[in-house]
């Protein structure tokens, strides 16, 4: 008994101290969000109405610049057809992540940002329990309110940002502006660009770092890809030999990038995706082209959104000779019959049940649970809801449909909308695989608006 009381102890405490940390982060977020929105809206701004869109990559708008992204076209087309309710549409993406990353501090996210509108995209990067919990935060926010009221106001920021990493972005500039000869400052801005899918300002940013110095092995292979993304295979051709005359790097490049991954901080890290991507690095260092294709298709088989992936896998296949894939656009959808029963589902690698049947049924309780808890949240918030369903799996529809009908939230179809483009080449990045161009979010942007309205989920105008 002796032993087993500081065991309960310090279970006890890394409770506490985990929910602290959730309270914590969740604060940020929504203060984050609400000060984008205080300073978006403006003193003389007040009362109009704001429109918060939750999602992943598209929503973020990767591969476009933050102005580009479509929830900010959605602002401006919302403003032309609704000038008398003059909305602010806020971005709140957060790359790779689904509503389940959302759902538990929902309430806590609308109740700082008072938002009017809510927008959340499902995809195929599901990732929750067969059936939910009531969240915790739900037991603290009643108890905060109840003993100290509502939250304080969040003072707004000087200059509105469009989104997180385009915040980040705008400081290291800010920083490299203060101090144009650090190269470490230059560095960062190259790794932040690159997460914003910005080849050509990474590359730059990169370029700036080195000075004068001949690239080392690492920013050459970095070099290589970046020029990959841009669709310049000669210079990325360059930059590989450059990265291959280096003495021992294409031999010891395994244990180095295993060491990396083993290194990584990230809890959410998907191993095998990043070993199949190394593998594949590996392999083009080695010259090994078709080792290179082989490695390249087994990280979109563990996850076919990884654009990396595609666009190593882009690169082989022109060296080698064979031609471009022609459906590109239909890469969201693409080998969901390859994948195990619960990945197609939605439900990530580790996860996926023994058959189809049970992967359908666990993924349908799932969202029906999330999709309950979303609802009642943006109820008590008095906020209208709308899904949007951009870059989910066709074994995951007819269950999305089925839990909307039951549940009376209206779901946008964009990814069945996206298949039936006349010409959906025409919305995608050239060479950066997975990417809207500013075409693409325009589009995605004209869809959600037209779904608001038709749904009347905006709000009433002046008389």
């Amino acid at each position: 008994m002796r032993r087993a009381l500081p065991r309960l102890l310090r279970a006890a405490l890394g409770a506490a101290v985990g929910l602290l940390l959730l309270e914590l982060g969740l604060r940020g977020l929504g203060a984050g969000l609400a000060a984008v929105d205080a300073a978006r809206r403006g003193p003389a701004g007040e009362g109009r109405p704001q429109v918060l869109c939750l999602g992943a990559c598209y929503t973020l708008g990767l591969g476009s610049p933050p102005e580009a992204a479509w929830p900010r076209q959605l602002e401006g087309l919302l403003r032309a057809r609704r000038p008398d309710l003059d909305p602010v549409v806020v971005n709140g993406g957060v790359r790779g992540k689904n509503i389940d990353h959302f759902a538990p501090g929902l309430g806590e996210l609308l109740g700082r940002t008072g938002a009017d509108v809510l927008i959340v995209n499902v995809n195929r990067r599901l990732d929750p329990p067969e059936a939910p919990p009531p969240s915790p935060l739900r037991l603290v926010r009643l108890l905060r309110l109840a003993l100290h009221g509502p939250p304080p106001a969040v003072d707004p920021l000087e200059v509105a940002r469009t989104d997180p990493l385009a915040a980040q972005i705008a400081s290291a500039e800010a920083r490299i502006r203060g101090a144009p000869n650090d190269g470490s400052g230059w560095r960062e801005l190259a790794q932040l660009r690159r997460r914003r899918a910005d080849p050509a300002g990474a590359r730059e940013a990169l370029l700036r770092a080195l000075g004068p110095q001949v690239p080392g092995p690492g920013d050459a292979l970095l070099l290589f890809e970046l020029a990959v993304s841009l669709g310049e295979d000669e210079v990325a051709a360059a930059h590989l030999e450059q990265a291959r005359a280096a003495q021992g790097f294409v031999e010891g490049f395994p244990s180095l990038a295993a060491r990396r991954r083993a290194e990584d901080p990230r809890p959410d890290l998907d191993h095998a995706l990043h070993e199949a991507l190394d593998a594949c690095r590996h392999a083009l260092l080695t010259g090994d082209l078709d080792a290179a294709l082989r490695a390249a298709e087994a990280a979109l088989d563990r996850d076919p959104d990884a654009a990396e992936a595609w666009e190593l896998r882009r690169y082989a296949r022109a060296r080698l000779g064979l031609p471009a894939d022609a459906d590109r656009p239909a890469l969201l959808a693409r080998a969901a019959r390859d994948l195990p029963a619960g990945v197609r589902q939605g439900l990530r690698p580790g996860a996926e049940a023994a058959d189809p049947a049970a992967a359908g049924a666990a993924f349908e309780a799932a969202y029906r649970a999330l999709l309950a808890q979303v609802k009642a949240d943006a109820e008590a918030a008095g906020a209208a809801l709308l899904i949007e369903d951009l870059a989910s799996l066709p074994d995951q529809r007819p269950a999305l449909a089925r839990v909307h009908a039951e549940l009376g939230v209206p779901l946008l179809d964009l990814q069945a909308r996206l298949e039936a483009h006349p010409d959906p080449a025409s919305l995608f990045h050239p060479t950066q695989a997975l990417r809207l161009n500013p075409d693409g979010n325009r589009w995605v942007a004209a869809q959600v608006a037209d779904a608001l309205e038709a749904h009347g989920l905006l709000p009433a105008g002046a008389p």
